[in-house]
């Protein structure tokens, strides 16, 4: 198989200004930072996950079993705190690390976690823990994917505003942004903002 090779736009090479964006932009527009989105993920996989799906939980145990996956995956990649990628990487490990195990594929994997916890909260397979982990993708795409165009346009026509103003000095200006959610893509569609 020939190796592919990737350019990078020489826009963003030869531009002296470039504008980075953390996960505060989201918050005037009521979109979750990641350690929000991660706290509150519990109330939205109680109604996803069934019987079928190979996760056997108490509904009230779920929140804390949660937050021993994101401990475990912070450690496991050590990072200083968790993060959606982190948490997903860590969960499709560990199914490829059980799928594995040929001589025992049926034994759950018992995850803890946490200190002092007396027993596993969950009992997880590899099915559940893939299963658990396309719950998660598709929670980030329903919440990060709501994006008001309008709301997102009075937030940021300054900020757009002024980065015209300099690209008129500097040329296009490339924009990084960390977020999952569809903000500044959802300001390119608004119509004043294709006037400029």
């Amino acid at each position: 198989m020939a190796k592919q090779e990737f350019k990078v736009n020489p826009h963003i090479i030869n531009s002296p200004i470039v504008l980075f964006v953390g996960a505060g932009a989201s918050t005037p527009l009521r979109l979750k930072t990641t350690e929000g989105f991660l706290g509150d993920l519990h109330k939205s996989l109680e109604t996803r996950i069934t019987e079928n799906d190979g996760i056997s939980f108490q509904p009230n145990d779920l929140e804390q079993h949660l937050r021993s996956i994101y401990d475990l995956s912070r450690k496991y990649y050590d990072r200083p705190k968790a993060d959606v990628e982190i948490v997903l990487d860590y969960l499709k490990d560990l199914s490829v690390t059980l799928s594995e195990m040929v001589k025992l594929p049926n034994l759950p994997y018992q995850l803890a976690g946490t200190k002092g916890l007396a027993k596993p909260i969950i009992d997880f397979n590899t099915k559940g823990l893939l299963k658990l982990r396309e719950y998660m993708i598709k929670e980030v795409i329903s919440h990060y994917s709501n994006v008001d165009p309008n709301a997102v346009f009075n937030t940021y026509a300054w900020l757009f505003e002024t980065l015209h103003l300099a690209s008129q000095n500097y040329g296009i200006i490339p924009i990084f942004t960390t977020n999952y959610d569809w903000v500044f893509e959802s300001f390119s569609q608004h119509p004043e903002a294709t006037k400029n």
